[in-house]
């Protein structure tokens, strides 16, 4: 979750992704969702960071 508006950089975020895509074996994707209302801020996948670059 997403705490007084601090999340994941997105750099961190990616490699995040990517080694847990490495881990686990398949594409993974990460929600930041808001502590206090619980909607969702950004979603992000293993899929999207490849297609990027």
């Amino acid at each position: 979750s997403v705490r007084n508006g601090i999340g994941l950089a997105e750099d961190s975020r990616t490699k995040v992704l990517k080694h847990i895509r490495h881990l686990w074996g398949y594409e993974v994707t990460l929600s930041g969702i808001d502590h206090d209302n619980g909607k969702q801020l950004y979603r992000t996948s293993t899929i999207d960071v490849d297609e990027a670059e």
